[in-house]
């Protein structure tokens, strides 16, 4: 660090700078973690550790009178924003504001051929579950309910390309004047993630993925007639090797994961990562 010293104010803490001896849980571990330690969890170890750095690290800025913190991993860092004016629109994260959203959409496209004419005519429609509808509701529905577009103005026949093309991030627009926001939810967004999951998908809490196996505890289970709190392990198409640590990490959650089954699952999302 020291080729940054005059142009950074860089201050170094040790494990005695933010950590406590002790909290309600007991002893709270300092130093590396042996991973060969049946009786210790690395994990819940390394995650302690952050919780406890953050917030120290935020009460110390705020006492220095800082209006705004970053926090970032060692593998993050900040660079130029080099958006140009021709750069195509990317991918929204989230709605824009008074646009419901489409959970778990899929598309319904029909294709009729007019009989005397052989003109083929595309009604391409998406099905999908609801979130931010306006208070009274949208044609008797409601958020959480399964709504359908109205046939969507799209370019045909390859419906999917273009800014209003049928894709994650894009907003939709029907004939009858909807515009629907496609949620991506299988992406892993901390700002935005999924309340609840979809109707009749099962949920799966306290995951952890080891390479492609995937091990969780489920909770409305229509896939397997497991019971409440049973614990599965979902084998999936990820091919990422283990982490070095403890060969095992977990997921925010707040998304979708698909089994290499096809079957789609909602990890909850895990509160207790962060601080209140």
């Amino acid at each position: 660090l020291g080729r940054w010293e005059g142009t950074i104010n860089i201050t170094i803490w040790g494990d005695a700078d933010f950590l406590p001896e002790e909290d309600k849980h007991g002893t709270v571990g300092r130093g590396r973690c042996d991973a060969n330690d049946a009786k210790t969890d690395c994990l819940w170890h390394h995650r302690k550790r952050q919780r406890y750095f953050v917030k120290r690290c935020m009460a110390e800025f705020k006492r220095r009178n800082r209006t705004w913190v970053l926090l970032t991993d060692v593998d993050e860092y900040i660079t130029f924003n080099r958006i140009a004016k021709d750069d195509p629109p990317l991918p929204s994260g989230m709605a824009p504001g008074g646009v419901p959203t489409l959970s778990d959409w899929k598309v319904k496209d029909y294709k009729s051929v007019d009989e005397e004419t052989g003109r083929i005519t595309f009604d391409v429609r998406v099905e999908g579950t609801a979130s931010g509808l306006p208070e009274g509701g949208l044609r008797g529905k409601k958020d959480g309910d399964r709504i359908s577009t109205g046939p969507l103005v799209v370019e045909l026949p390859d419906y999917y390309h273009g800014s209003r093309g049928v894709a994650y991030g894009n907003v939709v627009e029907d004939e009858e004047g909807g515009r629907y926001f496609l949620r991506d939810d299988f992406a892993f967004r901390d700002a935005v993630p999924m309340a609840r999951a979809p109707g009749g998908m099962p949920t799966l809490k306290e995951v952890h993925v080891n390479g492609s196996i995937m091990r969780a505890t489920i909770y409305d289970d229509n896939y397997y007639g497991k019971k409440d709190g049973t614990r599965v392990a979902i084998r999936t198409n990820w091919r990422e090797p283990p982490p070095t640590w403890a060969d095992s990490k977990t997921l925010l959650g707040g998304h979708l994961m698909l089994g290499a089954d096809g079957r789609t699952f909602y990890v909850e999302r895990d509160q207790a990562l962060w601080p209140p």
